[in-house]
């Protein structure tokens, strides 16, 4: 996403970056060696709360990731996934339409399943009226406290 921070892991530990990517499309990115910006926090310690809050956040997200993975059932890591995708500035009660970030058959992958059973865990959703398919790869969110609940007691 634009402004988006990627690959600051080893500013932190001095280790090697423990993950890559790839653009989709056309992108302009700045690189900084860890030592510059070293000097530049030791110069000038006014952007530590803001990495802070960087870090705070991919924590967060890894959480999230872990508890997907570690629920059992299909439609529950789909709803927990689906819910990471929700924007946090979102107007309360309204329908929120979601582009999905990968293809089904990544994005099975990603929650462990196969991707038939995550399309039959879309189904499950769309029956119970929590979401609507728009087209491939894009869902709406018809009702956001029930898939909040689908993750904290999942039932397939």
């Amino acid at each position: 996403m634009p402004g988006d921070v990627f690959g600051f892991l080893p500013f932190l530990d001095g280790g090697p970056n423990p993950a890559s990517a790839e653009a989709l499309e056309d992108a302009e990115a700045e690189v900084m060696p860890c030592t510059v910006f070293q000097q530049v926090l030791a110069a000038d310690p006014t952007p530590a709360p803001e990495l802070l809050t960087l870090v705070g956040r991919c924590l967060r997200s890894a959480f999230d990731v872990i508890q997907s993975v570690s629920t059992p059932g299909a439609h529950s890591r789909l709803a927990s996934a689906l819910l990471a995708l929700v924007p946090e500035d979102r107007t309360p009660g309204a329908r929120v339409r979601l582009d999905l970030p990968a293809t089904a058959q990544e994005l099975a992958g990603a929650l462990g399943r196969a991707p038939d059973t995550l399309s039959r865990a879309i189904s499950i959703l769309a029956d119970k009226g929590i979401v609507r398919r728009i087209r491939p790869g894009r869902l709406e969110v018809l009702d956001l406290p029930t898939p909040e609940r689908a993750v904290r007691s999942p039932v397939d």
